[in-house]
């Protein structure tokens, strides 16, 4: 969770209105311009210009949240910026509002007007719920819920994907070897975009002079193109620097190509670009298990198992290969600290006044937990003892504070699950399952199996035995499997694994 302050231009904002951030994005050549969404359903844009919603402010205001009227109570759940600037805005219902400079139609609803100075719902996306957008320099990309990719805006080196260099001022569908596949996730270069599939799949289209379209040469492709050497690997998240791509492994190996002109791609590498995925080097990171770049910029970022946050690349003027241990929580705050000029993808923020639990009435007393009561009723404490003390104490925390201080501790994880299923949490259950995925490994996925199907997390029980799929021979060959499935489920996965065709001769 990233830390508002770290930005220059939001720490300017009164600590009142920093506690309402939902979400933010900051962007400008000096990263002296925000778009900002508060828990209350507001869109407030700082700094200027990015179109007329702020450019007449009176300068002893600049940096004063200016309220965006027409996007407010429209549930906007994410924001993404171009260079122009131009700008998208999604809504929950997968609604896509744009404005800014529409130079080459990069707004989406009319390529004959140059700017459009307010949003402006995209109409002819209307028929369709969107669930993901992206941004490069002048193009724009949006994902449904159906899986299919749309492209409009500046296409002179193939980066809209639709087959030509024309371009388009209205979204169109991204065909090609992307039809009849399901995309989850798109990333945009400043000239490029990558696409990953439902089946662990990264394709590529666009401008290539760096190799960053990792298909083995250095010309621009018109059309997806499947990214090569990455076809036995799965691969769950994918991101785009200035000129270079990444790709993270469900396994947690991170994949590197285009331009190394700044060592971006990592450690024990030549400076040359790199036009097919390579490895990089994690003797000092280990197992990686969030990445993250941005088309304004030369830096990588990566998280690692136990949650510590790496850059390395061009970080303030200086270029390093061998991936810099911050101090930062989040991947983002890095963008915010080292990035020239500062600028980000969305970042998301939950400002917590805190709350001291020691001094509200928790102690701990022979590895239980008593909860004290403050009016002193007919006892004077409560004593609870089916759970460890650690695991009771994280849980009241979230319960007060809707911050879940569990680290990477598998057992106080399931114990928090177990907790969050006997008190009827569903919101925490969904908390703690996405922290699982985040965290498996061959080691682990019986295990984790095993909880989805006893606590009835479905998404989880599908995510942990899609891992076991792909990694089928390495799972069976843990002890794990054999000790953490009770039989009932050892012959559920058994079934499931049959019908999928793992035990085929």
């Amino acid at each position: 969770m990233s830390d508002p302050k770290r930005w220059t231009l939001l720490a300017l904002l009164d600590d009142s209105f920093l506690a309402k951030i939902k979400f933010a994005i900051v962007f400008g050549n000096f990263g002296g311009e925000a778009l900002v969404a508060t828990r209350d359903d507001e869109l407030f844009a700082i700094g200027g210009p990015s179109g007329s919603i702020i450019s007449s402010k009176q300068p002893e205001k600049l940096f004063e949240p200016i309220r965006i009227d027409e996007l407010c109570k429209k549930q906007i759940i994410s924001v993404c910026v171009g260079q122009s600037p131009h700008v998208l805005a999604l809504s929950s219902a997968g609604r896509i509002y744009a404005w800014g400079t529409n130079t080459f139609g990069q707004v989406g609803t009319n390529l004959e007007c140059a700017a459009v100075p307010s949003p402006t719902l995209i109409n002819s996306l209307g028929h369709l719920k969107i669930v993901q957008i992206a941004c490069g320099n002048f193009h724009s990309i949006a994902l449904t819920d159906q899986g299919e990719v749309y492209s409009w805006g500046l296409n002179n080196s193939g980066q809209l994907g639709v087959g030509s260099t024309i371009n388009h001022g209205m979204p169109r569908k991204v065909e090609g070897t992307l039809r009849n596949r399901f995309v989850k996730y798109v990333s945009c270069g400043q000239k490029s975009t990558l696409a990953l599939t439902d089946s662990g799949e990264v394709y590529a289209w666009g401008f290539n002079d760096c190799g960053q379209l990792g298909c083995g040469n250095f010309s621009n492709q018109h059309s997806p193109t499947i990214v090569r050497n990455l076809q036995n690997v799965v691969i769950t998240h994918i991101a785009s620097g200035y000129a270079h791509s990444l790709a993270l492994s469900d396994d947690g190996q991170l994949f590197a190509w285009g331009s190394n002109s700044c060592c971006q791609l990592g450690e024990n590498l030549s400076r040359s670009n790199q036009p097919l995925p390579v490895p990089v080097d994690q003797k000092r990171m280990v197992r990686i298990i969030e990445i993250a770049a941005i088309h304004a910029c030369n830096i990588t970022v990566a998280m690692n198992h136990e949650e510590k946050v790496f850059m390395w690349g061009q970080v303030k003027g200086h270029t390093t290969d061998i991936p810099i241990e911050t101090r930062f929580s989040s991947c983002d705050d890095v963008f915010a600290c080292f990035a020239n000029p500062a600028s980000c993808k969305l970042i998301e923020f939950g400002i917590i006044s805190g709350l001291d639990l020691e001094s509200t009435g928790l102690s701990r007393r022979k590895s239980r937990l008593h909860l004290k009561a403050l009016k002193k009723p007919l006892f004077s404490e409560i004593s609870i003892n089916e759970y460890t003390y650690t695991a009771y104490r994280t849980f009241l925390r979230w319960l007060y504070t809707d911050e879940l201080d569990c680290g990477l501790d598998l057992p106080l994880l399931l114990d928090i699950l177990e907790l969050a299923n006997c008190y009827c949490e569903s919101e925490l259950q969904q908390i703690c399952s996405e922290i699982l995925k985040r965290h498996i490994t061959i080691s682990t996925a019986a295990t984790l199996y095993a909880a989805a199907v006893k606590y009835e997390l479905l998404s989880l029980e599908q995510f942990v035995f899609k891992f076991c799929l792909n990694h089928m021979t390495a799972v069976t060959q843990t002890f794990a499997l054999a000790k953490d499935l009770p039989d009932h489920i050892f012959k559920r996965f058994i079934i499931q694994a049959s019908q999928q065709g793992a035990f085929k001769n």
